[in-house]
């Protein structure tokens, strides 16, 4: 009765096809009510639907609604802050340690800008063309297989992403039980000896399901939450970070910090430990492996090599490409100027928020910070637990958003993945809840593979950092210049009045 009540549900959302055998939402119609949310959902279940279109309808390329969608200029905001916002700020201090605190501050501005150039890019071509998802854009500008290549890009991107979400939660979800048995009384129990456990039953019991939901809009209150644990998760950093007297800071957890080729450094007696707040003898740091080097302050970075494995950190940190265009096109009166005011507003609040983070985030710890930042604070603070907590609630809801985008594309038959729609017999019931049985195979591998990368691969900075060297360069960088550059030379006149209104 509780699958053929949703299945009703579903049903007032879609209209009446030949025959009264139900068509596809448009993605727009879906995505009105959430951008981020509804997008993906929408075009998921677009791919289970289009079988009923005729063949040459697979080629047709949908357009934004003149007038736009329903959304809010805030709600699109949160829908940005929520796409970008999250496992990439976490790696800014460790970038900060790898190309040194004034380098990184350099150039997490310059790709700041970059980015913003780069959605402006994406504006004027999502205007001109009047389009409703990257793929689109690609499409309408470099051809139709662009839509294959462009789609397949931002799916191994959102694959890419799902993995380092689920590295994040290996480690947090460990330290959320350390905090109530500090003392590992119960130290025999399976998550201490082997703690990957907890993250296959938070992905079983939580992750998995919620995967397998044909509609995300349940989730939709999740943009605002995640913008607001990000936000939160600065503040804890900030807060514990060894301040002296509330004004100053003592560099590396106190002491004389040593700058980068320098023989100064922290005397012993301050690794005598801390209590979680940061009160121990003389302002002491978190304990260190026997044997461990002190961190020093690295105004600058010792090679060249610790450059190229900081960058696409930042670029993935900086990644609002592969949303941005829905977010845009189901924003209400989507004109030019209130593109623009969203893209500066949204990359303003991220670049504030990441300055924070990076600066006191590795001020605090130097060079012995780990590639999530969250991993060096105590384990017995409250306020870093709900960091904690709050970090892991919005990882659970952010990774079925990644699985329903990659198999979004998988299953949809014009993106040439040679998958076939559904037949018409599994429709309605279950399956318009839970989708398909071929939903369930791609889904159920999806978060099968996703699941045994993360309890394979543990560092967290190598996974972002391939994740953004292939797929956020050609999301940021590459393709919109090249579709912008192909736009100029085909209409030239659009190009201009898109951008220069």
């Amino acid at each position: 009765n509780s699958c053929l009540s949703r299945s009703g549900a579903h049903g007032t959302r879609t209209r009446r096809s030949r025959a009264g055998e139900m068509a596809p939402m448009h993605p727009e119609q879906v995505a009105a009510t959430e951008p981020l949310l509804g997008s993906a959902s929408a075009a998921a279940a677009t791919s289970d639907n289009e079988g009923d279109e005729e063949r040459g309808a697979n080629n047709r390329t949908p357009t934004a609604p003149t007038a736009g969608g329903a959304a809010s200029l805030g709600a699109s905001l949160a829908n940005i802050l929520i796409s970008v916002l999250g496992a990439g700020q976490l790696t800014l201090p460790y970038v900060m340690g790898q190309c040194g605190l004034v380098l990184g501050i350099l150039l997490l501005v310059l790709f700041a800008g970059v980015a913003v150039y780069s959605s402006e890019l994406l504006r004027a071509l999502a205007t001109a063309t009047k389009s409703a998802t990257y793929g689109d854009v690609m499409a309408k500008t470099l051809g139709p297989q662009w839509r294959g290549w462009s789609n397949g890009i931002v799916s191994l991107y959102a694959f890419g992403t799902a993995v380092s979400f689920m590295i994040i939660m290996v480690e947090e979800l460990h330290r959320i039980v350390d905090f109530f048995d500090p003392k590992q009384v119960h130290a025999s129990v399976p998550w201490e000896e082997n703690k990957r456990l907890l993250l296959v039953v938070v992905t079983v019991t939580i992750v998995y399901p919620l995967s397998l939901l044909r509609d995300l809009r349940a989730l939709r209150f999740t943009s605002t939450f995640g913008a607001v644990a990000a936000v939160y998760m600065t503040a804890v950093v900030w807060v514990y970070a060894p301040w002296r007297g509330g004004h100053t800071m003592d560099v590396c957890h106190g002491g004389e910090a040593g700058t980068a080729g320098s023989e100064s450094s922290i005397g012993s007696d301050s690794w005598s430990g801390f209590d979680g707040r940061w009160v121990g003898t003389g302002g002491s740091a978190p304990p260190q492996p026997p044997g461990a080097a002190p961190p020093r302050l690295r105004l600058w970075p010792e090679s060249a090599a610790s450059i190229s494995a900081a960058i696409p950190l930042l670029s993935f940190a900086l990644n609002s490409g592969w949303a941005f265009v829905p977010i845009y096109s189901t924003m209400r009166n989507p004109t030019p100027r209130r593109g623009s005011v969203l893209i500066g507003w949204a990359h303003a609040v991220i670049l504030v928020n990441y300055l924070a983070m990076a600066s006191v985030g590795y001020l605090s710890f130097c060079d012995g910070v780990m590639d999530n930042v969250v991993d060096s604070l105590p384990t017995t603070a409250v306020p870093v637990l709900i960091a904690r907590v709050a970090l892991v609630l919005q990882l659970c809801c952010g990774l079925p958003l990644r699985f329903h985008v990659t198999a979004g594309v998988l299953l949809r038959p014009g993106s040439g993945s040679g998958v076939e729609a559904p037949e018409r017999s599994e429709r309605g019931g279950c399956a318009a809840l839970f989708g398909s049985w071929r939903w369930i195979v791609v889904q159920t591998g999806l978060v099968s593979l996703s699941l045994l990368c993360a309890c394979t691969v543990t560092e967290l900075h190598i996974v972002i950092g391939l994740t953004a060297a292939i797929c956020a360069s050609c999301i940021i960088y590459i393709f919109p210049g090249l579709a912008y550059y192909q736009l100029v030379n085909a209409k030239p006149s659009a190009a201009v009045a898109a951008v220069g209104a």
